[in-house]
């Protein structure tokens, strides 16, 4: 399959009775090694895009040539498989998705800025799984999740954001359970969306704070690449 993204509108395209759209969203979600329970067709596609911004991002950067040449190939190896599971119930005050490992579990179909952020989450954990260095970061041995070389500056300063709530970092500090691994997973979020024209004004980063965690992230993600091995 080629790198390039695709887009469809939310009106289904039937080809001798089949949908076209929802098979070829479900054929590329497949490729990406994600599995998709309790989301709608248009929901799928907005996972679907999440993914492929995801791989684009990477691909898009000078030092990612070991991820091979497509978007599909760069999620892959990156993320990991992940399986993503929809309850469609009340989203309780604690937030509206966790994940453990590669499973990201939400109670409504999350949107396409919250999905990058659990992707995060997975890549993280992906991290711990793959790398076999330490640097210290985790008080010896392997098993570093990437989000233990965040600075401890970074944690709690939200400034570098469009704004401090839930429409511009999934997991704002006043959520429950916030800790470094939110903020790498906001991080990465607003990275992946930097530049994009999703959610214009919501997304991306903004000042002297916004522009130093931009650079963080292109400094240290082909770190994390070449220590899980690519």
């Amino acid at each position: 399959m080629s790198g390039h993204m695709v887009y469809f509108a939310n009106s289904s395209s039937q080809c001798g009775g089949v949908d076209v759209r929802d098979a070829y969203t479900d054929s590329q979600l497949t490729e990406m090694g994600i599995t998709i329970t309790g989301e709608s067709a248009d929901q799928k596609i907005q996972t679907l895009v999440a993914a492929r911004l995801f791989g684009a991002k990477l691909l898009g950067a000078t030092w990612a040539t070991s991820l091979g040449g497509a978007v599909i190939d760069a999620y892959k190896k990156a993320v990991g498989s992940t399986d993503l599971i929809v309850l469609n119930d009340d989203i309780p005050t604690s937030g509206n998705c966790a994940t453990i490992g590669g499973t990201v579990t939400c109670h409504h179909a999350p949107g396409i800025a919250n999905t990058i952020h659990e992707m995060f989450h997975v890549f993280d954990n992906h991290y711990r799984d793959l790398s076999t260095t330490d640097d210290g970061k985790c008080g010896g041995g392997a098993g570093c999740w990437a989000s233990n070389y965040l600075p401890q500056e970074y944690i709690n300063d939200v400034s570098g954001y469009q704004c401090a709530k839930v429409r511009c970092i999934a997991h704002p500090p006043s959520y429950g359970g916030y800790d470094s691994s939110e903020a790498f997973a906001n991080l990465g979020q607003n990275w992946v969306l930097d530049a994009t024209n999703v959610d214009v004004g919501n997304s991306g980063f903004k000042g002297d704070f916004g522009d130093t965690l931009r650079n963080w992230m292109n400094t240290n993600m082909p770190t994390f690449l070449k220590n899980m091995g690519y």
